[in-house]
Parts: C-alpha cells; sequence; structure tokens
C-alpha cells in the first residue's frame, strides 16, 4: 500500500536556513542538525527507542502530566509526528512498513475522541496499546536493518 503522505525532504540547505531562524533552544534544532549531518535515521530511531521504553500498563486512573506512558494522547501523537516525518523525509521506502504506519496514522485514537467533563475521558484501549507497540517494533527493526543502527 502506497503512503497517502507525499515525501518532502528537507535538503541540508533547507534546513540550515530553519536552524538560524530558530532559538538555539528550540525543539526542532535536534531534527534540522540531523538532517545537516545526515543523520536523520539516528535521530528518529532513538526518539522512538525512547517511546518504545515508556510504560505499557493501561491504569485504571487519569495518568498526571509527565508520566512516560504510551498509553498518554501526548505519547500517541508524539509517535505519530514521527512516523509523519519518518515518511515525509523519504526514510522509508518498504510497502509492509509504510502500511504498518498508515494504520496508526488512520487509527481514531481514543485519546482523541471528544469527551465531556473531567471524569469522563477515553482511556487507551489493549488493542491501542498493541497497535502502538507493534507499529514501534515494526519501524525500529526497518530502521535498525535499512540503516545498521544499533
Amino acid at each position: 500500500m502506497a503512503s497517502k503522505i507525499a515525501p518532502n525532504p528537507y535538503t541540508k540547505a533547507e534546513a540550515f536556513k530553519l536552524i538560524l531562524r530558530l532559538k538555539k533552544d528550540d525543539e526542532l534544532v535536534p531534527f534540522f542538525k540531523a538532517v545537516i549531518d545526515g543523520k536523520a535515521p539516528q535521530y528518529f530511531f532513538g526518539r522512538l527507542k525512547i517511546f518504545k521504553s515508556y510504560r505499557d500498563d493501561l491504569p485504571p486512573e487519569k495518568l498526571k502530566a509527565g508520566s512516560n506512558a504510551k498509553c498518554r494522547g501526548n505519547a500517541i501523537a508524539g509517535i505519530r509526528g514521527d512516523l509523519e516525518a519518518l515518511v515525509e523525509q523519504g526514510l522509508v521506502k518498504d510497502g509492509a512498513v509504510l502500511s504498518a504506519i498508515e494504520e496508526y496514522l488512520n487509527h481514531e485514537w481514543n485519546c482523541c475522541k471528544p469527551y465531556y467533563g473531567k471524569d469522563n475521558w477515553m482511556r487507551t484501549s489493549p488493542e491501542e496499546m498493541a497497535l502502538i507497540n507493534r507499529t514501534l517494533d515494526i519501524v525500529m527493526d526497518y530502521l535498525k536493518r535499512e540503516y545498521n543502527l544499533q
């Protein structure tokens, strides 16, 4: 299955120009530096590795901000952003891996569904947790293999 995301890789020159306009502590600086240095695969692999290390449990209570858990909406969105960028940068070319990424990107996540009131929130389901872990495994295995990463 072909990806619906059109590749839009930053060239080294474009990345350098963008880096000059950012504050040195901007969170995008490491990404653009990785593009300039030709190390974008390592950059994304490192980020996905961090997400992979987040806890897998599905606690019955809503987690506090700053909790490193895959079930949190911030983690789900962060993984989504990295997967989109991997495809946009043209770093994933394998059809099966692109299909796995598309499944993740097209999933209607519980955390993104509307809810009403602070006590009426949608929990990440066990199936969604399995999708998160499966996608991370597939993409990280591909990056290891394709770019000879550890």
